[in-house]
Order: C-alpha cells, then sequence, then structure tokens
C-alpha cells in the first residue's frame, strides 16, 4: 500500500493513505498541516484515499500531476482540485 501511495506523488509530496492520516489527527501539531486529495486509482485498479501533508517548510502544496491527469481524464466530471482540509475519521470522503 505505502509503494502505490508514494507512486501518486511528486518531487516533495509527502503523501499518506486515509487511514495513516486519521492518526496523524489524533496528534493535534498535525491535524492542521493534512489536506484531502480524495480518491486515486493505482495500478491493478486499487483505488487508495490521499493525503497530503504539508506546510511552509515540508511537503508539496502542488496537487500531484498523476492526480491532475486522472481527474482531467474522467468524462463529466468537475475539473476542480479537491483541496478540502482533511477533518479526521468523521469526515465524508467524496
Amino acid at each position: 500500500m505505502a509503494q502505490r501511495v508514494m507512486d501518486c506523488g511528486d518531487a516533495g509530496h509527502i503523501l499518506l493513505s486515509k487511514r495513516a492520516a486519521e492518526d496523524l489527527t489524533q496528534y493535534s501539531r498535525w491535524h492542521q498541516y493534512l489536506h484531502d486529495l480524495g480518491e486515486c486509482e493505482v495500478k491493478h485498479g486499487v483505488v487508495v484515499s490521499l493525503v497530503s501533508l504539508y506546510n511552509e517548510e515540508i511537503g508539496n502544496s502542488e496537487i500531484p500531476k498523476s492526480i491532475k491527469q486522472r481527474r482531467s481524464g474522467r468524462a463529466g466530471k468537475s475539473l476542480a482540485p479537491r483541496r478540502r482540509e482533511f477533518l479526521g475519521a468523521n469526515k465524508c470522503w467524496g
């Protein structure tokens, strides 16, 4: 799973699975740096929910190119980035 998550990022990205990010939300220090990227289909049709970790000093605030490309290839779907802040396990994903 970690390799699939890493494959979705570009230089400087710190990507986490939704499950790993939920663990970090238990620590208020990290909560504000977690940003939901939504779901991404990876190798063998596996769908992973991704969260980007970044602030002014670490990570990469840009949406990874692979996610932009996958979103632009979906007919009839909005191309607007899904930059909602990650709010924890009770958040609705979509």
